[in-house]
């Protein structure tokens, strides 16, 4: 089965991901504030670019693994809505990096997720984890529900080369998070946030 997602396609994990999606994010909300809806025990601050490389489906399956989820979702926020065949990604065990990188670069010069500048998102269906991304500000969030899914997903999140947003700060995992690119207001908010 492709990652393209199908508006027609029936499978009850699918559309669970993307409803738990709108569940999790708050839509109005950006950084430096907290984007999640309602309460989340961990934050790990990583590098954007991460999602944007057709390796993202490796470390998506490794998460989904961890917490024996089934499907994942990848949704560019500012592509909404969701029926626009270009604004979700699917994963699964079958996708491959190369389906996903072939996705990334799009069909059309410029028509790719590699292109923008947009927000976007990753959820699996059972929603122990989401990510957050502001491409633009090249600073990536994932969320953790509970201290259980920190302890199985931790093998998972070394992946991503994610750290708590005061380590961040200090030994920044990306650009978005360096002096040079934060503001001092910004740092303060990210650590009264997160």
């Amino acid at each position: 089965m492709s990652g393209i997602y199908d508006p027609k396609a029936s499978d009850a994990a699918f559309l669970k991901a993307l409803e738990s999606l709108r569940d999790c994010l708050l839509p109005d909300r950006r950084f430096p504030t907290n984007v999640f809806r309602d309460s989340w025990s961990s934050f790990y601050f990583f590098d954007s670019d991460s999602i944007f490389e057709p390796e993202f489906v490796t470390i998506v399956n490794s998460l989904l693994t961890a917490e024996g989820g089934v499907y994942a979702c990848v949704v560019n926020l500012d592509q909404l809505p969701l029926e626009n065949r270009r604004s979700v990604f699917f994963v699964n065990p079958d996708v491959t990096t190369t389906e996903y990188g072939v996705f990334l670069r799009g069909r059309e010069i410029e028509e790719g997720w590699i292109y923008g500048m947009d927000r976007f998102a990753c959820i699996s269906n059972l929603t122990h984890w989401c990510i957050y991304c502001e491409k633009a500000n090249e600073i990536a969030v994932i969320a953790l529900r509970d201290k259980g899914s920190l302890q199985k997903l931790t093998e998972a999140l070394s992946h991503l080369g994610g750290l708590p947003i005061a380590q961040g700060i200090s030994a920044p995992p990306s650009y978005g998070l360096s002096a040079r690119a934060l503001s001092l207001d910004w740092r303060h908010q990210l650590l009264r946030y997160y």
